[in-house]
């Protein structure tokens, strides 16, 4: 009788352990995807403004490839992007870093002028 308790007992903190785990990976899964179209919205809105500002063939070669990369693939991940162009993540990251370096400039001479 006390075995039929106890197992009883296992059983439920097993599921329960389980679905606590499943929502927690829903939970990471959901934030990541969030913050991937919040940067790729944030890339883009720079890109959008340095184009209309001083056009994207101003950027260097290599900026612009990223600028058009991520017009072209509003929904990726850094590192889907990366993946496109066969180099680190790291490198894509460095990329948009220099855009917005750029596109920060940008905001500055129009509040300055």
């Amino acid at each position: 009788m006390h075995f039929n308790i106890f197992f009883e007992y296992e059983e439920t903190t097993i599921i329960k352990n389980l679905k606590n785990k499943t929502i927690r990976e829903m939970n990471w899964e959901v934030a990541n995807e969030t913050k991937t179209l919040n940067t790729g919205n944030y890339q883009i809105k720079m890109i959008k403004y340095i184009g209309e500002k001083i056009g994207l063939n101003s950027l260097s070669p290599v900026l612009e490839e990223a600028a058009f990369l991520r017009l072209n693939n509003p929904e990726d991940s850094l590192q889907s992007l990366a993946d496109k162009i066969n180099i680190s993540k790291s490198g894509i990251r460095n990329r948009f870093r220099r855009i917005e370096e750029v596109y920060n400039s940008l905001l500055e001479e129009e509040k300055n002028s």
